[in-house]
């Protein structure tokens, strides 16, 4: 009883729909993966932009302009592999 799942018998066109939709999930996983780092990276270049505002000896401008050229990327990087999926 708790074994036939492992002894299933299937065709080939189970195997491979079921496979393929595993792929689907996945994809839309990754792509809710890089909106939410993307948006924290945004999020964190602008506490670093402050705290360049209030000390800029301490921080270098340029980490707060990497971390969200970084953020843009992953945010439209979803966009672009969806387009070019399509």
């Amino acid at each position: 009883m708790w074994c036939s799942a492992a002894f299933a018998e299937g065709n080939w066109n189970d195997i491979t729909s079921n496979t393929t939709s595993v792929f689907l999930m996945m994809g839309g996983m990754m792509r809710g993966i890089a909106y939410v780092i993307g948006f924290s990276f945004i999020v964190a270049s602008l506490v670093k932009f402050v705290d360049h505002k209030q000390n800029p000896s301490q921080s270098p401008l340029f980490v707060p302009c990497l971390l969200l050229l970084f953020g843009t990327v992953l945010i439209i990087l979803p966009f672009i592999a969806k387009l070019a999926g399509e």
